[in-house]
């Protein structure tokens, strides 16, 4: 807790569950797992594991599939020391990262890394005694390449703790709605947020985009406080044709414009 409180700026306080994590971890001998559901603090708790594992003299490694992730381990758990998966497995393989028993390896967002990826981190880990701790989801995102099933499996038959007390959400209705969408009660969590006016559905993705076009342009706040996203590049030009003719019409854009589009 102090050395988070000094890193935030704040007195914070692990939770129960958190350091119950931590303390389980500190013994779960050289392979460890934590199912996490979204907003649990998973990564605030890794920072409690992360001061076990230093305190016991170990060099721990933040890693994870996508290097926005591993920057949120330096972020939320000060480990300093890291990257993507992928850099930290060609290191290993060309002698440049060399690991030993010393050394414990933190994997963030885990359920999204494929088998393979595992297996040859396991390798790494069965050869030099390195220790290894996996941290995700299994409700989340799967594995992007071949075989996301190993994160389940591997609860049944190594040590790991789970966190499910959500700390994201703080206002009641908020907590609540996230339980029901957690809990496969989907229709109750989106008529919670339209009860609040923040879930609107529309007929077809077409009427969604320009609505979103609509209140992107509609609302006060200047040009560079205010952000519209969609998923595709197709679906974001919809959103930029509607927000472009809209404006044409208040004129305030020009109807002579330049642009440029990338095409896969």
């Amino acid at each position: 807790e102090a050395s988070m409180s000094a890193k935030f700026g704040k007195a914070v306080k692990i939770k129960d569950e958190q350091r119950k994590m931590a303390e389980a971890l500190a013994k779960c001998g050289r392979v460890g797992l934590v199912q996490g559901s979204a907003g649990t603090g998973k990564s605030f708790a890794a920072g409690a594991v992360r001061d076990l594992e230093e305190a016991s003299g170990q060099t721990v490694h933040g890693v994870s599939l996508a290097a926005v992730a591993a920057e949120g381990l330096k972020c939320g758990a000060g480990i300093a020391k890291g990257g993507t998966l992928h850099s930290l497995l060609f290191s290993i393989k060309n002698g440049k990262t060399k690991l030993t028993e010393r050394d414990t390896i933190i994997v963030d967002e885990a359920a999204m890394v494929g088998s393979a990826q595992i297996l040859e981190l396991l390798q790494a880990s069965d050869a030099t005694g390195a220790k290894l701790i996996f941290i995700g989801d299994k409700a989340q995102f799967g594995a992007i390449a071949r075989g996301g099933g190993w994160f389940a499996s591997m609860q049944e038959t190594h040590a790991h703790a789970t966190l499910s007390d959500i700390e994201r959400q703080k206002i009641g209705w908020h907590l609540a709605a996230v339980h029901d969408m957690k809990e496969g009660r989907g229709i109750e969590g989106l008529t919670a947020f339209a009860a609040k006016d923040c879930f609107k559905a529309f007929e077809n993705p077409g009427a969604a985009l320009r609505a979103l076009a609509h209140s992107y342009i509609n609302a006060e706040n200047p040009m560079d406080k205010k952000i519209a996203m969609a998923s595709t590049h197709k679906q974001a030009k919809i959103v930029n044709d509607e927000a472009r003719r809209l404006l044409i019409e208040r004129g305030e854009l020009g109807k002579v414009a330049h642009f440029m589009q990338f095409e896969n």
